[in-house]
């Protein structure tokens, strides 16, 4: 019915089409309120993640309240970050891949982690050198869809690296208290 439509609006094209006019703005709030419920999940949990992972890790003992009040300060700076993106990040795709991008980062860490022994600063190298090739392509103004999986080869690098520097350095990592709680 709309062969020449802007692919961004076929949804609302086609909402239009198939709903009658007094259902339709129900259906783009519909949209919206999923959306916005999705988005608000996602902020919470990032910022919980940061304050419970490494904020609250940092100090020893930390109140509940002190940790609550770190949590809405991450959502709100988190929000921030997001509308910044939003407003100069025009190419949806180009951040869609960023974002893979950067997640790849992570992959040889995590998976080298469910088959060996990984020391722990080997971990965070490989995150680092991974991330490093991530922003040297964005600095230098060469990142695209093509070149987005050169974080990917670049941690795996630095993990082997730092698995062999970091050899006899350091202790494993301890064990979680709820795996030796398991065990007993």
């Amino acid at each position: 019915h709309f062969p020449g439509i802007d692919p961004n609006e076929a949804f609302f094209w086609g909402l239009s089409a198939l709903l009658p006019v007094w259902l339709l703005g129900v259906g783009i709030v519909m949209v919206f309120a999923t959306v916005m419920s999705t988005i608000d999940t996602e902020v919470y949990m990032l910022a919980s993640s940061i304050a419970k992972d490494f904020i609250a890790r940092a100090r020893q003992e930390i109140s509940d309240i002190e940790l609550s009040k770190i949590i809405r300060v991450a959502m709100v700076l988190l929000v921030l970050v997001a509308m910044l993106i939003a407003i100069f990040v025009r190419d949806v795709v180009t951040t869609l891949f960023a974002i893979a991008s950067f997640g790849l980062s992570l992959v040889p860490a995590v998976i080298g982690s469910l088959l060996w022994k990984l020391k722990p600063k080997a971990v965070f190298f490989s995150m680092l050198g991974g991330l490093l090739a991530f922003f040297a392509l964005i600095v230098l103004g060469q990142f695209n869809p093509d070149n987005a999986v050169v974080s990917l080869p670049a941690a795996l690098i630095f993990l082997i690296i730092g698995q062999t520097i970091f050899k006899g350095s350091e202790l494993e990592a301890p064990e979680p208290e709820s795996a030796s709680a398991a065990r007993r």
